[in-house]
């Protein structure tokens, strides 16, 4: 069975030079801390963790590194611009009982737990920043993923 743990980056700043170089506000930080800090215990299967090359999902992919134990990989294809398709395809290539998180933005987190939950874009769920997602499927495709939980900051 494949976990799989979608999350939205913390609260960033308007304040930077361009969208790529936004950075966690303080309660962006405090928030995603807090949120993962309550769920590490369900998040203690989680080998694998990618986030967006963006600042802001950097800085909070970080927090969970932090508190999970974890090492980082940046990916290009998790830009909130990014393909959706292109997404499901790498998480198709996982294999076995495999637990992966992956830090992006919106529209793409919501697009993906569409897609991957329901099979189709027109129910993007409506995440808010530091939100988490776990969904469940043997094999990461179109409609084959059960959502079991999800995680908003207080």
């Amino acid at each position: 069975m494949i976990q799989l743990f979608i999350g939205r980056h913390g609260e960033a700043s308007f304040d930077a030079p361009s969208d790529r170089q936004r950075c966690l506000t303080e309660n962006g930080m405090s928030s995603t801390r807090l949120l993962i800090q309550g769920c590490a215990q369900q998040l203690n299967t989680i080998h694998t963790l990618w986030s967006s090359e963006l600042v802001r999902a950097q800085q909070t992919a970080a927090i969970y590194a932090d508190i999970l134990g974890l090492d980082v990989t940046r990916q290009r294809f998790l830009a909130p611009e990014s393909d959706s398709a292109t997404v499901i395809r790498k998480l198709s290539a996982l294999e076995g009982d495999s637990a992966i998180a992956i830090v992006s933005h919106q529209p793409l987190v919501g697009e993906l737990v569409s897609l991957i939950c329901h099979g189709h874009p027109y129910e993007a769920h409506p995440f808010v920043p530091s939100e988490l997602v776990h969904i469940e499927c043997e094999v990461v495709g179109l409609g084959l993923g059960q959502l079991k939980q999800h995680w908003r900051p207080a």
